[in-house]
């Protein structure tokens, strides 16, 4: 046999290495790519099929990514909260994201779904499971090889800085012993209690003091023009009374009602009108750091300038659930009394009603604090709504916590 080819045939296993080399690192890569891989947003969906597809099918793949990014954006989605995963042998894509409360998932629903122009891709189906809680949009290409795309979200805890926000403020609590009260202090929500300087709100504090998301307001009796009807005479604060009285009668007040967050007037048409004894009451509450709620029975109320000019968080009551049949308590000058005549409560699909139209209230304002007095039919509306309230992206807040996200305060 000639040298030349006895060289030849020792040069073959030489060449075969590589070759070996490079089917390994081939099944390798093969097995490492179809096992799936969970990944944070960052990587475009377009990079794990671009060896497949031709440059048109690509753009229009990264284009519907980028656009379903913009708008987990836009809802307040951070990259942090994005989780993508792709499956070659299924020929899907799937992408998680946690929406903030503050839009009802129906919206959502419809921001994510909204036609991508310029993009191959198209809404296929869209569902959501019981509660709506967690729904799923399917996106399909009409190019062939791309895969489908299944965006899937569900409701993040936090919410959304533009969430409405609505303050329920209950007024007229009754005896530290009725039941009706308890159950009111034990909601699974946010609420703020307005008491009366009575014996039984020491009591009453301590209860709710107990409940989680829960804070209590004073309930201030100031002078009304009418006093017929006078059931806190001895703690009202009179603008004929001296300084010190008044000073003695606001420590007395704020004695039988501890650890309150800010404070409301009590009736108290002629003592809003009175600059001298509302910045002899304005400089105790700024001591303690405490907002004032106005219950507005006068157009000549000085509390909104005096409030400024001492920096006090100050806000009005928007609206006013009426839960015992009283229609005269926006305007009455009387104190909430349980004991006041009424014709009958109001059945609980009505408070219902009334709840819902300050719900929207809240999503057209941003915000808004109403008052509701104490009644078993309350308990029963509240106890409905408050869950559709969370699904619809309505915050229940504190009246304090109103003014710590917001200088918007008039």
């Amino acid at each position: 046999m000639p040298p030349s080819r006895r060289r030849q045939k020792k040069s073959r296993p030489r060449r075969l290495i590589p070759i070996l080399l490079a089917v390994v690192m081939g099944v390798v890569a093969a097995f490492l790519f179809t096992s799936g891989n969970y990944r944070k947003a960052g990587r475009s969906l377009h990079r794990l099929v671009a060896a497949k597809q031709p440059a048109h099918a690509i753009s229009a793949d990264s284009f519907l990514e980028d656009t379903i990014r913009v708008r987990l954006h836009r809802l307040e989605v951070p990259d942090s909260a994005v989780y993508c995963k792709y499956y070659p042998s299924d020929s899907l894509f799937e992408i998680h994201a946690a929406i903030p409360q503050g839009e009802p998932m129906a919206v959502v629903l419809y921001r994510l779904s909204a036609p991508v122009v310029g993009s191959n891709y198209h809404v296929d189906d869209c569902f959501c499971q019981t509660g709506g809680q967690r729904c799923e949009v399917l996106f399909v290409s009409s190019v062939p090889g791309l895969p489908t795309v299944e965006l899937t979200v569900n409701r993040a805890p936090r919410f959304a800085s533009t969430a409405a926000e609505m303050a329920i403020v209950i007024t007229d609590i009754g005896s530290a012993a009725d039941a009706i009260d308890r159950e009111l202090f034990a909601l699974p929500a946010s609420v703020t209690f307005a008491l009366a300087p009575t014996l039984a709100a020491k009591l009453q504090v301590k209860q709710i003091a107990g409940s989680e998301k829960k804070e209590v307001m004073l309930l201030l009796p100031l002078e009304p023009s009418n006093r017929a009807h006078d059931d806190f005479k001895k703690q009202r604060l009179m603008i004929h009374y001296p300084e010190e009285k008044l000073r003695s009668l606001i420590h007395g007040s704020m004695g039988m009602v501890p650890g309150f967050a800010g404070f409301s007037n009590l009736g108290g048409t002629r003592a809003l009108e009175d600059s001298r004894v509302m910045s002899i009451v304005f400089s105790e509450m700024k001591k303690r750091h405490a907002y004032f709620l106005e219950q507005a029975v006068t157009h000549k109320s000085v509390a909104a300038s005096l409030a400024d000019s001492f920096a006090l968080p100050y806000a009005t009551v928007q609206g006013l659930i009426d839960s015992i049949g009283d229609p005269g308590i926006r305007i009455s000058n009387r104190t909430l009394s349980r004991h006041a005549a009424h014709p009958g409560n109001v059945h609980s699909p009505a408070i219902q009603e009334q709840l819902v139209h300050y719900a929207l209230e809240a999503r057209k304002r941003g915000k808004i604090i109403i008052v509701a007095r104490a009644s078993n039919e309350l308990l029963e509306a509240l106890r409905h709504e408050i869950p559709l309230f969370e699904h619809n992206g309505i915050k229940l807040a504190l009246v304090s916590q109103l003014f710590d996200t917001t200088s918007e305060t008039r």
